[in-house]
């Protein structure tokens, strides 16, 4: 099955395609495409070491791209600087120092929207406060003040202050408890992309991951070793050793590049 045949009608919001990048001369990402469609998540597993935040980083303009092409709504934006690619509808959650500690709750949005009209503010906070009714509660509170759980939905919500159309995620739910993870995943990621916006994923949980994912992909030492639907994907029998780093006798789908 080929990715395209389980996204909406209309045109991939994001669209990766053959791309390689890294931070030297050698490419720690090589040669991998894929597709995001609004209101669809496409999660990025795979072992330690194997490119996952690099892979992000480099659809985000923070890493180098040395081969490829990142489409953003149909536009080349791979030779743009990230500040272009954010005005474009490219929102991105970094895993680590994703708030204003010592801003409050309302600052941080403010922040995440300060490219955005005052004639729209009020609107955009509206909305992220319908999506997360608890920062509205909590509109005082200084980020360094909220659990973890509070400050990844302050972080999720600072980046859609920006109207994004494609939303990046590393590693969301890290240092979270269980419990909490399984909320972030299934409630507000997963009501992020219900809403309408494209979310690329990348999340070392990775069968909850792969679970609210429309589309997966197991990225193994910087390539696209698996991909597939999530019942597809968790019925393999080396998903486990995929996990692990194992590429024996694995093949990606067909339309991935090998």
């Amino acid at each position: 099955m080929l990715q395209d045949d389980v996204g909406p009608e209309g045109r991939a919001c994001l669209k990766i395609q053959s791309l390689s990048a890294g931070y030297g001369e050698v490419p720690i990402v090589r040669n991998v495409s894929l597709d995001v469609w609004p209101g669809q998540i496409v999660a990025v597993v795979g072992p330690n070491g194997a490119g996952k935040s690099t892979l992000l980083k480099s659809v985000v303009g923070i890493v180098r791209k040395m081969d490829g092409s990142v489409m953003l709504e149909g536009e080349e934006v791979s030779e743009l600087p990230t500040e272009a690619r954010v005005r474009k509808g490219l929102g991105y959650v970094p895993q680590l120092n994703d708030v204003f500690g010592r801003l409050s709750v309302r600052e941080n949005l403010l922040m995440g929207g300060y490219r955005v009209g005052k004639s729209e503010l009020s609107t955009r906070m509206g909305e992220v406060y319908g999506l997360f009714p608890q920062l509205d509660r909590m509109r005082l509170r200084t980020a360094s003040r909220l659990s973890g759980g509070e400050r990844k939905m302050l972080a999720l919500g600072r980046a859609l202050m920006a109207h994004p159309r494609v939303l990046i995620l590393d590693e969301p739910t890290a240092n979270l408890s269980p419990e909490l993870s399984a909320v972030v995943l299934e409630e507000h990621v997963r009501g992020l992309a219900d809403a309408g916006v494209g979310v690329l994923l990348v999340e070392q949980k990775a069968q909850q991951a792969v679970e609210i994912a429309d589309w997966s992909c197991v990225l193994v030492a910087g390539e696209i070793a698996a991909s597939g639907v999530r019942s597809d994907l968790l019925a393999r029998p080396d998903f486990g050793e995929l996990m692990l780093g194992g590429v024996g006798g694995v093949r990606a789908e067909p339309g991935f590049p090998r």
